[in-house]
């Protein structure tokens, strides 16, 4: 698994990204196949907005 996988996106989803051969493998769960950790969303976290449909 290359390193910047190993090292960063644990931090961001619950679920890494299976690799074979250098490629990520399409996800067997719905959609993204990970969720996002919620501390991301945590207020004073991030920078971040939430945009709403109208």
């Amino acid at each position: 698994m290359p390193a910047h996988i190993r090292s960063f996106y644990d931090k961001l989803v619950y679920r890494l990204p299976v690799i074979v051969n250098g490629k990520a493998q399409l996800p067997t769960g719905t959609g993204l196949g990970t969720k996002l950790k919620d501390a991301l969303f945590r207020e004073g976290a991030n920078g971040w907005r939430k945009s709403v449909a109208r």
